[in-house]
């Protein structure tokens, strides 16, 4: 009876799993498939959205909890609402914006929590604690981190908003694509980074279509899935890598794509849950562990989830279906798996502030990055 109610629950809300991400073609239209819903224009070149200053009293006001169905089971899971944030915002000093951005003075401030939705809501109980949150914003950018801890699981969700897509980077360990490799904190400070998470590990294995910053390095067969960031800053997952893969890769170069990741797996796409493949290369899809994956929210608005584990005692980590999870309750269109385990690193403002869960950081081959 209780599994009857819970199906007539999830029917009436709509909760709905994505059957397919279609096929990159070999070489036409490779970018016109799983485009992120847009629901607004594309922002000018510096048309970041106002982000008031905001401050929490002390006695929090009590909000629904938010329950969601588990992908794979579909069976109902723990209370995870994130909790809001008490405004915590340590000096940053302006340096450098990118070539690419209008010049602009950088302050630190505090910037509100983004509003999330979960898919289902079956009750409601008092919020959980109030947690740190560090913030960066200037004329062209935005960044807000809030640390949430739920149950036995921490995680960071990196909320970023820019006003060009060229001012998401990507850097490689001692500046090559030949398979060195160094901590996230290393090639991070090199490159004069104000945030930095670890990236796909692309010099792990010769498979894919490896693009960064607009060059490319590598145009390969690979199983594994492919993320596109596209000349508008769009993010478009591909399940099934192109049939011609140099050909692909062509039109990317003459489509302006900036960024490719060959990682995965694909989590969300239009706003829904992607299955994920019981074959698929990770073999700690359902076991929980330390993750770091990126989603899209709206035109050059982005979501980075740094989740730590392995940590008996502080946290756990989550599987892939939990992360899908986690992803559409804060709202995202489109979500992509990158390197994780102990490669996860979350680097701000000089220093990391996640835990890795090797008791160190583990050297990786590349970063995403953002410049003051």
């Amino acid at each position: 009876m209780h599994i009857l109610s819970l199906v007539f629950v999830v029917l009436l809300c709509g909760v709905t799993v994505r059957a397919a991400v279609p096929q990159a073609p070999a070489a036409q239209s490779a970018l016109a498939t799983a485009r992120p819903r847009q629901t607004a224009a594309q922002p000018e070149a510096t048309d970041i959205p106002a982000v008031p200053s905001a401050t929490v009293s002390a006695a929090a006001t009590p909000a629904p909890t938010a329950y969601a169905v588990n992908v794979v089971s579909h069976i109902e899971i723990e209370d995870i609402t994130p909790p809001p944030a008490t405004p915590f915002a340590p000096a940053v000093t302006a340096a450098t914006v990118p070539a690419t951005a209008a010049a602009a003075t950088a302050t630190a401030t505090t910037v509100p929590a983004t509003a999330t939705a979960a898919p289902v809501t079956l009750g409601q109980s008092p919020a959980p604690a109030a947690t740190p949150t560090w913030s960066y914003q200037t004329d062209t950018q935005s960044v807000q981190i809030v640390r949430h801890e739920i149950k036995n699981v921490v995680y960071f969700a990196v909320d970023i908003r820019l006003s060009d897509p060229r001012q998401l980077l990507s850097a490689f360990s001692s500046d090559r694509f030949d398979g060195a490799t160094e901590s996230v904190e290393d090639i991070a400070t090199r490159n004069g980074a104000l945030l930095a998470v670890n990236g796909d590990f692309a010099t792990f294995n010769n498979g894919g279509i490896i693009l960064r910053n607009g060059n490319l390095y590598r145009a390969n067969d690979s199983s594994r899935h492919l993320l596109v960031m596209d000349a508008a800053g769009d993010l478009i997952p591909y399940t099934e890598p192109p049939e011609n893969p140099e050909e692909a890769a062509a039109q990317f170069i003459e489509e302006g794509v900036w960024q490719t990741m060959v990682f995965g797996p694909v989590l969300v796409a239009d706003g829904e849950a992607v299955p994920l493949p019981e074959d698929f290369f990770i073999s700690t899809g359902l076991t929980t562990e330390p993750r770091t994956a990126i989603g899209q929210i709206g035109p050059l608005h982005y979501l980075i989830l740094v989740v730590d584990g392995r940590q008996e005692g502080y946290s756990q980590g989550v599987s892939l279906p939990r992360l899908q999870e986690l992803f559409l309750m804060h709202g995202v269109e489109t979500a992509f798996n990158l390197d994780g385990g102990g490669s996860t690193t979350l680097f701000f403002d000089g220093k990391i502030i996640n835990r890795p869960g090797n008791g160190g950081q583990r050297h990786v081959s590349d970063i995403l990055y953002l410049l003051p």
